[in-house]
């Protein structure tokens, strides 16, 4: 049915409503009478049942109750509805509430206790029809009716054409845009089978659309939820993988600010990756205003870099960075990605490898040398020895020689220590054992030997290293121990190290020379200030190795002595004063006798540190 009939056959009723009530207004004074009589009626009843139900209540026999009120309503006709309620409960009913004129009589059930006082157990509602009218009542409401219904009739043509044409055509066309809104903005979200069905009328039509777009919007929202859900969670994963990233990672704009970074990016910095975020580059990226420079030229020319060298220098240390620069797609607004890797194990590694290479061709090179010189060293040395053989006066056949030349070996004796050429045979002699003793050393570490390996507890060995270094004349001459504090660091649980004790107590013995060497010299430069020189030994398990360590708190080496410290023959001692291979025997015996590694740690002007790590298993000495 459409709109349009719905509401006027609805108004249609309206008009005999009003003339039953314009003739019940003529006959007021009839009314007025019966509905006392009624009224009076109605309470005796209500009291009667009061009456009858305090028991009722009390025993809470309900069927009983209802049987009573059928009877009673049974008697009159005009007793519609009886109800008996408990504290606001309906307990017993019988009829039903009619529309119409009708009469309410209500009436408390009390009960009364031994000292009279009043409880009231509930309530009795009566409801009387005044159905019996007078024929005159009917006459008037007749003519009445007669006379409206012309009126209602024409006036219901007038309201469904005036409905028709202004509010049903324009809930068609609110109806033609919701189903527009769901076939093309919902399609697939909402069941669309109902457009093509009828209904009775347009407000039904029209709950349907809208009920159907409610449903596919609350679904799209839904989806958009999940959707946004996943974002998140690929977000989040995004954000922790690249955190967890050992390398630094950061996302700039073209004008150079930071959209993200990871948190190897801050650095130093305390502030989160998310308040970095459009601050400008160099809050993540501490290094010069020149690589800054070419990094964001790179990312407005949509240019990409693979590999950027750059160091910093932090703390005396020198750190070396590779940096690559990714641009964007111009979809996100261009930008690009910065790549940071830090790389300084690896140049570390590969000046190893190098100062590696160049040792053992070095070491091969003084080798071959230290062979060559050997035999002229000799030469010299049995030469001087001769000289003086040949003016000794324990020899005959030297007193015959002078006899000869007409001079005699006490002369000759005398000019030569005159002119002081016994104590250049010495020289030659003394510089020449030590030539010889320098070339025996590199020969013998150049050599493969055969060593045997005894397990040595280092605690034992550092103390005795000590005491051999504490008494080695030609080195205490220049050094004071007394100046200079030893403590002795040693891992209790450390397991006695297999070496060739005396190979181990000897590159022990050199670091020792080196690191008294060098407080010395800050000694000197301190001029007798607040600087309290020491030496620190060390020893600590790493799983399948030992780590020794020695270090002091001297002058320390620069960066280039670093590098070449353990080459044959480098001093940064005066001519003279060193050789330059302590460091290198060291080195060597490490390394090609123990199977080990030996590196320097050093920041000039606070120190340096040796580490040696040697295995605990003999595999892998060669």
């Amino acid at each position: 049915m459409r709109l349009s009939t719905r509401i006027t056959l609805s108004i249609f009723l309206v008009p005999p409503l009003l003339m039953g009530l314009f003739g019940a207004l003529t006959v007021n004074d009839e009314r007025l009478a019966l509905k006392s009589i009624l009224h009076e009626q109605g309470n005796a009843i209500a009291q009667s049942i009061a009456a009858y139900s305090v028991e009722v209540l009390v025993s809470e026999d309900y069927p009983a109750l209802e049987m009573a009120l059928k009877t009673i309503a049974h008697e009159s006709d005009s007793i519609k509805l009886v109800e008996v309620s408990q504290k606001g409960r309906v307990v017993a009913r019988y009829g039903n509430a009619v529309l119409g004129n009708v009469l309410v009589s209500r009436a408390d059930i009390m009960l009364y206790n031994s000292s009279r006082e009043k409880q009231k157990l509930g309530e009795v509602k009566l409801l009387i029809s005044e159905q019996n009218n007078e024929a005159i009542i009917a006459k008037r409401i007749k003519s009445m009716i007669i006379h409206m219904g012309i009126f209602v009739i024409l006036f219901s043509l007038i309201l469904h054409y005036i409905l028709s044409r202004v509010v049903v055509k324009r809930i068609e066309k609110l109806k033609l845009l919701t189903e527009e809104v769901i076939a093309t903005e919902l399609s697939g979200r909402v069941d669309l089978s109902f457009l093509r069905k009828g209904s009775q009328d347009e407000i039904d039509v029209l709950h349907e659309r809208f009920s159907s777009m409610l449903d596919g919007l609350h679904s799209r929202d839904q989806a958009r939820i999940a959707m946004l859900t996943e974002i998140a969670a690929a977000r989040s994963l995004l954000v922790d993988v690249t955190c967890a990233m050992p390398s630094a990672l950061i996302v700039v704009t073209r004008e150079g600010l930071i959209s993200f970074c990871n948190s190897a990016a801050i650095g130093a910095s305390e502030n989160s990756t998310e308040s970095m975020a459009g601050r400008p580059l160099r809050a993540a990226f501490p290094y010069s205003e020149e690589n800054i420079k070419v990094i964001l030229d790179a990312v407005r020319k949509h240019k990409a870099i693979n590999r950027l060298p750059m160091v910093k220098q932090e703390g005396g240390q020198t750190y070396f960075f590779e940096v690559a620069v990714y641009p964007l797609s111009s979809a996100v607004k261009g930008g690009g990605v910065i790549h940071i890797v830090d790389v300084t194990e690896r140049v570390r590694v590969e000046e190893v490898m190098m100062q590696t290479n160049k040792m053992v061709s070095i070491g091969g090179l003084a080798a071959g040398v230290a062979h060559e010189i050997n035999n002229p060293l000799g030469v010299m040395v049995q030469a001087a020895q001769n000289i003086e053989r040949r003016v000794s006066e324990s020899l005959e056949t030297n007193h015959q020689a002078a006899m000869e030349c007409g001079i005699t070996v006490e002369a000759i004796r005398c000019y030569l220590e005159k002119r002081n050429i016994f104590a250049f045979l010495n020289d030659i002699k003394s510089d020449g054992e030590r030539a010889a003793k320098i070339v025996r050393s590199l020969l013998e570490f150049s050599r493969n030997s055969e060593s045997k390996y005894t397990p040595i507890r280092l605690e034992t060995l550092f103390n005795q290293s000590i005491d051999l270094a504490q008494k080695d004349y030609d080195f205490n001459k220049n050094i004071d121990f007394r100046q200079i504090k030893i403590v002795i660091e040693v891992d209790p649980d450390l397991p006695p190290v297999p070496m060739v004790r005396s190979q181990i107590e000897q590159v022990l013995l050199n670091l020792l020379k080196n690191s008294a060497q060098a407080l010395m010299d800050k000694i000197e430069m301190t001029a007798g200030g607040d600087f309290t020189p020491q030496i620190t030994l060390r020893a600590r398990l790493l799983a399948d190795r030992v780590r020794i360590e020695v270090q002091d708190n001297g002058v320390g080496f620069s960066e280039d002595a670093r590098r070449r410290a353990f080459e044959p023959f480098f001093t940064t001692k005066p001519i003279g004063s060193g050789t330059g291979l302590g460091l290198w025997i060291a080195y060597v015996i490490v390394v090609d006798k123990h199977g080990g590694e030996m590196t320097l740690e050093s920041i000039p002007n606070k120190g340096c540190s040796f580490v040696v790590t040697l295995p605990l298993a003999l595999g892998g000495a060669r």
